[in-house]
């Protein structure tokens, strides 16, 4: 985030909804700091994440991320926070005691995408074929 340091913090989870209604969350927060994060709900008839209402008696998938400008943490440190629910009545579902385990940067390694020719290589697979115009 321009030149201030940052840390993202990813988890999954399952949520289950067990009262009588659809329940839609609609966002999450740690409070220290007081952080909103981004949720998803995965709607397996499609095969589609968004913002879906989880209906009654059902699990659903929720990968769920917080972008933080200061850093909690130093680095190679672990943390454990508390990851609040919201849910479209405004009540709060508290997750106590998430722990967080630092995952290094992965080596960046450059990949050969050119063939001798200087084409990528996908291109080869490409045939170019003369159009034809008229009636049918």
């Amino acid at each position: 985030m321009n030149d201030e340091p940052a840390m993202s913090i990813h988890c999954e989870f399952y949520i289950t909804n067990i009262m009588h209604f659809g329940v839609k969350i609609c966002c999450v927060k740690i409070n220290k700091p007081k952080v909103f994060g981004h949720i998803m709900i995965h709607e397996p008839e499609g095969n589609i994440w968004g913002g879906y209402i989880i209906p009654e008696g059902c699990t659903r998938e929720a990968p769920i991320n917080f972008l933080i400008k200061n850093p909690i943490c130093k680095e190679n440190d672990n943390i454990a926070l508390d990851i609040y629910f919201i849910d479209q009545l405004g009540n709060e579902h508290r997750i106590r005691k998430v722990e967080f385990k630092y995952l290094p940067p992965k080596e960046k390694k450059l990949i050969n995408i050119f063939n001798r020719e200087g084409w990528p290589y996908f291109m080869e697979r490409i045939t170019i074929r003369p159009l034809r115009f008229g009636v049918w």
